[in-house]
């Protein structure tokens, strides 16, 4: 996906999730649907063809193509997940297809049984009964709704997003082999200029009757691979190619997420008679946590880079801690710590909030530095409409600074970096390497996400029993005094310099992202994460744990 902001790992649906699967364990104890544990699922997957045809009116027919080498003694059912609850069941079909060697068909079943899946959500069964037959070849297709969306990052493009389903590797032995991927868009090849890949970009592009053809083709992935993301494929093109796309806001999601509870819950009846007595109650608690522990995080938003765009490096550890999407309070502790680091600013604490005296304000180089400076009142305060001011403007220069630059690689650079300063610090064999470590990486430690346990891992320990006297920023010349004074420094501005982070980003959000204020739900970027329902610019097949 060019950008996951869907509903796919929020955390909401994360712990209605463990609700709904500790009451279904309980009705278990009831009602066993089907015996699958007591057969022997065991396959490989020799080649996995999905064709996708997107149609003008916003849905898609999705196409897949399996063939499987059966090793185990009961392959009777295959789970197919789907993009999104929004699927239909009446226009699904299959033809089965069952050899006792390639050349030799043993039978073949053109309406198979197809349900909505136990195992798989959103997702479908399909029965295919072949026993221990070794090969078995699935053709299916059914028509699912909601999967043209309007582009996240261009208000004329309309999205398509695919995530292909994968297979426990419980029940899979080795990778796909071969994985190959079409979307068929509605787009005369005359125009395929038009057309603008994500960051991937896809291998080789066509057309036919329908229209515009882009292909992928993978090989060798794990059931991982696929689930984390790594086969994800998609595209944006112009609007006026179909009559009818989606938008991305809080009733949409609220839609889906709705459908999630109702869904999990009633997909089956027998589910429903055990469970349904408790439906009222799943929801009210899930609107309890979604009002409570929505994050709205989608602050940053890159234009699509086009295919093969190197990473953007010179980013400053602050802008790159925009890129990686860490928590906004996180940001402004690293600019503060930097004007701190270069004698701008000293700080002392008020009622366990941290305040800013201001000194001297020519020694800052960068806007966001300036801005800051400025924003601090008399009281050593940082004002807050200033501060939220401070970080669009920002998160908008960042995002300039991003274009023609590819995302998935910035992070990557900046994250190895961050892993090579914390490797150096961990090879530090006394306190003089720990202070030049130290000042060297100092600016990136704060990017990693466990930098704080880290920081009493690796830091701290050198200091127990050592009587460093001198804590001033920056060190004084004893050994460890500027390793002791950064991790005290940053230890003590955790959390105090902003109050409600949650409504600060969410502020941030709804200036620089109105129609979406509220309404997103997090989960990082394009490949990560498995998950089911889409709430936005993508539609991306979840399965995994199916047979």
């Amino acid at each position: 996906m060019v950008r996951r902001s869907d509903v796919k790992n929020h955390p909401m649906r994360r712990f209605l999730m463990m609700g709904l699967i500790f009451l279904m364990t309980a009705g278990a104890l009831v009602y066993v649907p089907e015996t699958a544990d007591a057969i022997d699922y065991e396959f490989s997957v020799d080649s996995e063809e999905v064709r996708i045809k997107v149609l003008t009116d916003g849905r898609a027919v999705i196409r897949y193509i399996l063939h499987f080498t059966n090793y185990g003694t009961g392959f009777d059912v295959v789970d197919i997940g789907m993009p999104n609850h929004k699927f239909d069941l009446d226009s699904a079909h299959a033809t089965v297809t069952v050899k006792r060697s390639h050349s030799r068909i043993l039978h073949q079943d053109t309406d198979p049984k197809i349900k909505r899946s136990w195992y798989v959500y959103p997702g479908v069964e399909v029965h295919v009964n072949a026993g221990d037959e070794p090969i078995i070849i699935l053709d299916f297709s059914i028509t699912c709704d909601w999967m043209v969306w309007e582009s996240p990052n261009n208000k004329d493009l309309a999205s398509v997003q695919f995530r292909p389903t994968w297979f426990g590797s419980s029940y899979q032995i080795g990778p796909t082999r071969k994985l190959a991927i079409s979307i068929n868009l509605p787009v005369p090849m005359s125009d395929a200029n038009s057309v603008i890949p994500d960051e991937r970009g896809w291998d080789t592009i066509s057309s036919n009757d329908y229209g515009v053809l882009l292909n992928w083709t993978f090989y060798d992935k794990s059931p991982e691979d696929i689930e984390s993301g790594y086969t994800d494929v998609g595209c944006a093109f112009p609007k006026g190619y179909v009559d009818n796309y989606y938008r991305k806001n809080l009733w949409v999601s609220f839609q889906f997420f709705i459908h999630d509870v109702i869904g999990m819950v009633w997909m089956n009846k027998e589910v429903s008679c055990i469970c349904g007595g408790l439906i009222s109650v799943s929801i009210f608690v899930g609107l309890l946590l979604a009002f409570s522990m929505r994050r709205s995080k989608d602050y940053f938003r890159p234009s699509i880079s086009p295919p093969g765009a190197p990473p953007r490096t010179g980013l400053t550890a602050p802008e790159a801690a925009l890129v990686l999407e860490l928590p906004l309070d996180r940001v402004v502790e690293m600019i503060v710590f930097g004007m701190l680091r270069k004698g701008a600013i000293t700080t002392w604490k008020d009622d366990e909030k941290l305040r800013i005296t201001k000194k001297w304000r020519d020694v800052l180089t960068e806007k966001y530095e300036l801005d800051l400076y400025d924003a601090v009142d008399d009281d050593g305060r940082i004002d807050r409409w200033k501060l939220e001011s401070t970080l669009e403007d920002m998160i908008k220069e960042t995002e300039r600074k991003m274009r023609g630059f590819s995302l998935r690689k910035t992070k990557d650079h900046y994250r190895n970096i961050v892993k090579m300063a914390w490797k150096e610090i961990e090879n530090c064999s006394s306190l003089e390497e720990m202070d030049l470590a130290i000042e060297r990486n100092g600016d990136w430690l704060p990017l990693d996400k466990e930098y704080r346990k880290k920081m009493g891992d690796h830091v701290h320990v050198w200091f127990m029993g050592v009587d460093v006297r001198d804590r001033t920023m920056p060190g004084s010349g004893n050994p460890g005094s500027f390793a002791r004074s950064f991790s005290d420094g940053m230890i003590s501005m955790s959390g105090r310099l902003v109050d409600s982070t949650g409504s600060l980003t969410r502020s941030v959000v709804s200036t620089l992202h109105p129609s979406s204020s509220g309404g997103h739900h997090s989960g990082g970027s394009f490949g990560g994460g498995g998950g089911c329902a889409c709430a936005c610019a993508c539609a991306c097949a979840c399965a995994g744990g199916g047979r």
